[in-house]
């Protein structure tokens, strides 16, 4: 949880410098242009610092709201890891190597937005998430590694594509919610055929 109000905290300085100092830098020109006062730069160095901080606070509390309401919503009471960008699902399944690759890939192409599934090699998969307005895309990676007696550990990553994202509005929690639901309800189905 620290590293997600770490996020809200750069993007509130991105914020401040980006919109704060394009507003200081407006007025000081104007100022200068219009008036020539020697008191310019310190006029715009306030004016830089109070639209800044009044638009960063605006910006990070809406987003903050919006963020927050999404993944709790997705989350339905499980709040685990729901904080992080990267989440990832772990467990161990019983059955044949062939029967787990094929469920893992149809867990895959069930979550939405899903463009592009392939095999990396006989124990890898990497899936290709469409842009959204909650991210502009996700990487999902399965990784599968064989224990003894035909039992398999299974680990499921969703990342988003961008590294310096500070909200994803709780899509990778829903990637790896989704997959790991789709996986189970075929694997029931298969137990039951």
């Amino acid at each position: 949880m620290g590293q997600y109000f770490a996020r809200i905290i750069r993007a509130v300085i991105v914020s401040v410098l980006g919109f704060g100092g394009g507003i200081g830098l407006l007025t000081f020109i104007a100022i200068l242009v219009l008036s020539g006062q020697q008191k310019a730069l310190e006029i715009g160095w306030h004016a830089a610092l109070v639209t800044g901080f009044g638009f960063g606070t605006f910006l990070a509390a809406v987003f903050l709201l919006t963020d927050l309401t999404a993944r709790l919503s997705v989350a339905r009471g499980h709040h685990e890891e729901i904080w992080d960008l990267e989440q990832i699902r772990e467990f161990d399944f019983d059955g044949t190597g062939r029967e787990l690759r094929h469920l893992c890939r149809e867990a895959l192409l069930s979550v939405p937005n899903v463009n592009t599934v392939h095999d990396d090699n006989e124990f890898m998969m990497t899936a290709s998430i469409g842009a959204s307005w909650k991210s502009p895309g996700e990487k999902m990676q399965i990784t599968i590694c064989p224990l003894p007696e035909d039992k398999w550990h299974v680990k499921c990553v969703s990342r988003c594509l961008a590294t310096h994202v500070a909200f994803d509005y709780a899509k990778n929690f829903e990637n790896v919610e989704t997959w790991l639901r789709t996986f189970r309800r075929l694997e029931d189905e298969v137990k039951v055929g």
